[in-house]
């Protein structure tokens, strides 16, 4: 059973990416990691985004749809803000592909440091011709008590799908 607060809030806007949105999708809800919810910002998309989004995220227990006319990217990501009930916030973009331990990664190093900020240094995006996911591998990082430290993915499962 989930509690009430969340571990993480993973807030997403979508601005017309249908075409890259079911990927994204799904690898948000093939995470190790389940304790989060999903909030979903729509930023007045003019395709198949919404009905998407609704589908694919009603079998999260944990799922927000919010509509607003188009504001642009930062609008809506302080939408998401205003109603996130997680204790840490994801920011994941609607063409992004998370690694299935992305958040278990975050979680591991968030337990051994308890930093109140972790950046994310790693990309994944789509390749334009072939949507085949382009990869620039780069540490986890965190900031916390006066000092940086760098965490590199270790997982075999991370290495397997970066490499």
């Amino acid at each position: 059973m989930k509690c009430a607060k969340p571990f993480f809030s993973i807030i997403f806007p979508i601005y017309n990416r249908a075409p890259y949105l079911k990927e994204a999708i799904a690898s948000i809800l093939s995470q190790s990691f389940q304790d989060f919810e999903l909030i979903a910002i729509d930023d007045g998309s003019e395709d198949e985004s919404v009905e998407i989004i609704e589908e694919m995220g009603s079998s999260l227990p944990l799922f927000t749809l919010l509509t607003q006319d188009h504001l642009g990217v930062s609008e809506a990501r302080n939408a998401g803000l205003q109603i996130a009930k997680g204790e840490y916030i994801c920011f994941v973009d609607s063409d992004d592909l998370l690694p299935p331990t992305y958040l278990e990664e975050f979680h591991s190093v968030i337990s051994r440091t308890h930093a109140p900020l972790i950046k994310n240094t790693q990309m994944i995006k789509f390749s334009h011709r072939s949507q085949i996911p382009k990869t620039l591998i780069s540490p986890l990082c965190y900031e916390g008590g006066g000092m940086s430290q760098r965490f590199t993915p270790t997982s075999p499962a991370l290495l397997a799908l970066l490499l």
